[in-house]
């Protein structure tokens, strides 16, 4: 310390010079008012220069004078711990004290405090927050106090982050837009989009256009939470125009991604709003889609809607308690509601309530009820219905079956079609139905062909109805007079076997010729069979092959497998053992026996075909499990023989006993020569065969 005599202008050209020490004394002479003129401002001056230096005295003095709120000192002490001058840089306690002075209104401190915060100091940051927030230094100013707390908030500062969450839980809009991106953008905080946009929906009801345009984003992005809230503000005009049209599409589209709340809002719209047209089905199946989630305002507007007689909403209600999809599962309740829709004439209702009658769910079984329910939703076009009838029409129900008629014969939800008609009522008819069976003889009467066709066959085969074989050629003639192919197929049979008419082949041949020209299969394969043997026509293979090709063309087994055998004998065709195979193989895809036994002697024989006695031996065994007396005998033969498998007498023995019973000499005769190859015992087990089915031979 320099000696009392020092004099002041010694001491301030010292201190002026750079002496640290002299720098000090005169801080402190200028703080005291010692010699000079009391001048708080150079004290701390002289004192920073002297600290800059690394004088201890100065440092505490200025550490002395800051600490009892002089925010010059402040602001100068925090500019050497910010730049590590005479102390260690220390940028917390330099933001500390420049938060001191700049809450006292000091520029400079206030200058130095945005520069740190501007490079990204997060205490600074929030420290100017609060300054702007709270008034303290400067003009009021909330807008600057969010932008800094959400730059600290960014950086995870707790501090910022609770700031900004009172600022918006006050209400205040750009701390909740703040929020809102800090949340949809993961920044500082977990990302939580639906936390982004409760925030962003708070800002837009105040009218902050940003908020609403970052809401706007993320719904046209797909964001559900943002679609239904953005529909809420158009529906309430909060923030933006009231457009519920506008509210509905955005309802819609976070409804369609499974949003119970859009999907309530949507029923709501849809059930009662004014500038979007009215849809009861429509805000019964979105309050629907809501209450399964378990809404329950969704299911308390659904049951009112539903108990005001609105239908829609009692299937949905019925659907609900069926599914117990957001309620417990009440078939009871279920049913209730899909009668109280169904009397009023709701086809789904009526289809839903014959399922719950079919299978007994929340009301006695009863096949009646289904079938009644059924037939209404039917006759209105439920497909669902119409299936159901049609199953248990299949399965022999007579009442389905009367009812299906009625449907296809006055075209009630299906297209009219008076075949089915008849032939619904035939098979009803054939249990004994006396509806049915009033039904068909009244559109038989009427001139309908088929039901007169259908009358024929059942008097011919006795189905219902006593056997009459003279009415069976009454009724067929009256429909193949009309044109109708099959009873003029099948009047022509009844001339050829002498059923009700006297015996005529020429006649038989005329009506055969009359339905095959319409293209009716059955009638060209016995059309050609009639060429064929020259029974009623004079014999002529050629046009024997030609009906027997159009038949074969349509699919008909049992020509497919004569043309096969027109073509392995040259008879009609030139003879050609490939398309013989071709035809026989045809056939023998639709399980016609004697043409599996035709492909196994082209494979024994190698016509058309390699020879293969392995697959020669494949289709036999095919045509003999059908009971064919000609493959029987070959898979004897092929097993006496060894021949494509191995040599098993009593396997031949099996087959050959099996032929034998079916009427063959043959078979009989060869049975007998293979048992003298045999033990008693063997011929003992090979006769089992004839006992079992023929799976086992």
């Amino acid at each position: 310390m320099l000696p009392k005599a020092f004099k002041t202008a010694q001491l301030k050209k010292a201190a002026e010079q750079g002496n640290a020490d002299a720098q000090a004394n005169l801080g402190q002479m200028y703080e005291t008012g010692q010699g000079v003129e009391q001048d708080d401002i150079e004290a701390v001056g002289w004192y920073k220069r002297a600290t800059q230096q690394g004088q201890t005295d100065a440092r505490a003095h200025l550490h002395r004078m800051a600490e009892q709120g002089h925010a010059d000192a402040q602001a100068n002490l925090g500019r050497l711990y910010a730049n590590g001058q005479g102390v260690p840089q220390d940028e917390a306690k330099a933001v500390m004290l420049f938060k001191k002075a700049a809450q006292q209104g000091h520029t400079r401190a206030q200058l130095n405090l945005g520069f740190i915060a501007e490079q990204g100091h997060a205490d600074a940051q929030t420290t100017l927050g609060h300054i702007h927030e709270n008034a303290r230094g400067v003009r009021q100013d909330r807008a600057k106090a969010v932008q800094w707390y959400e730059k600290a908030a960014q950086q995870g500062h707790t501090d910022a982050q609770t700031n900004l969450h009172r600022m918006a839980e006050q209400g205040q809009a750009n701390a909740q837009v703040s929020l809102g991106h800090l949340y949809e953008t993961g920044r500082g905080v977990p990302q939580d989009e639906a936390k982004a946009v409760a925030w962003y929906k708070k800002a837009a009801q105040q009218g902050h256009k940003n908020a609403r345009a970052n809401l706007h984003r993320m719904a046209e992005q797909g964001q559900a939470d943002a679609q239904v809230n953005l529909g809420r503000l158009y529906a309430n005009g909060q923030g933006v125009p009231q457009d519920e049209a506008k509210a509905a599409q955005w309802f819609k589209k976070a409804a369609e991604q499974g949003q119970a709340s859009a999907q309530f809002n949507l029923g709501r719209l849809y059930g009662s709003a004014q500038s979007v047209p009215q849809d009861a089905a429509k805000a019964a199946q979105w309050l629907k889609k809501a209450a399964e989630q378990g809404h329950t305002i969704a299911q308390s507007v659904l049951h009112h809607m539903a108990e005001q007689g609105n239908a829609k909403a009692q299937i949905s209600l019925g659907y609900l308690y069926v599914s117990a999809q957001g309620v417990p599962q009440d078939y009871a309740k279920a049913a209730q509601w899909f009668q109280k829709a169904a009397e009023q004439g709701s086809a789904k209702a009526q289809f839903n309530l014959g399922c719950m009658y079919a299978k007994g769910q929340g009301v006695p079984q009863d096949d009646a009820q289904t079938i009644q329910w059924f037939t209404k939703a039917a006759q209105q076009g439920n497909t669902n219905a119409q299936t159901c009838l049609d199953r248990m029409a299949e399965q022999g129900n007579a009442d389905a079956q009367v009812n299906l008629g009625r449907l296809y014969e006055n075209a009630q939800g299906v297209g009219q079609d008076y075949a089915r008609a008849a032939q619904w009522y035939s098979k009803a008819t054939q249990q004994g139905h006396a509806d049915a069976q009033s039904h068909l003889y009244r559109m038989a009467e009427q001139g309908q062909a088929d039901a007169q066709t259908n009358l024929g066959q059942m008097y011919k085969n006795a189905q219902g109805v006593p056997q009459d074989e003279a009415r069976a050629v009454e009724w067929f003639k009256k429909a193949a007079e009309q044109g109708h192919a099959d009873a003029q197929t099948s009047l022509g049979l009844m001339y050829k076997n002498g059923q009700g008419v006297a015996q005529d082949y020429a006649k038989a041949v005329e009506w055969f010729k009359k339905a095959a020209k319409q293209g009716q299969a059955d009638a060209q394969t016995k059309l050609g069979l009639r060429y064929a043997n020259g029974r009623g026509v004079a014999r002529d293979e050629s046009k024997a092959a030609q009906w027997f090709k159009k038949a074969a063309e349509q699919g008909h087994t049992d020509a497919q497998f004569k043309l096969g055998v027109m073509y392995e004998n040259g008879r009609g065709v030139t003879q050609d053992y490939a398309k013989a195979v071709e035809w026989f193989k045809k056939a023998t895809g639709q399980g016609h026996a004697d043409a599996q036994a035709s492909l196994g002697h082209m494979y024994e024989r190698g016509r058309g075909v390699t020879q293969d006695y392995a697959k020669a031996f494949e289709w036999f065994k095919k045509a003999a499990r059908q009971r064919n007396v000609v493959a029987q005998l070959k898979l004897g033969y092929m097993y006496g023989k060894g021949q494509g498998v191995p040599q098993d007498y009593a396997t031949a023995y099996a087959w050959y006993n099996l032929a034998a019973a079916l009427g063959s000499e043959k078979a009989a005769e060869n049975r007998d020569i293979i048992a003298k190859k045999m033990t008693p015992a063997q011929v003992a087990t090979a006769q089992t065969c004839l006992a079992q089915d023929y799976q086992r031979c």
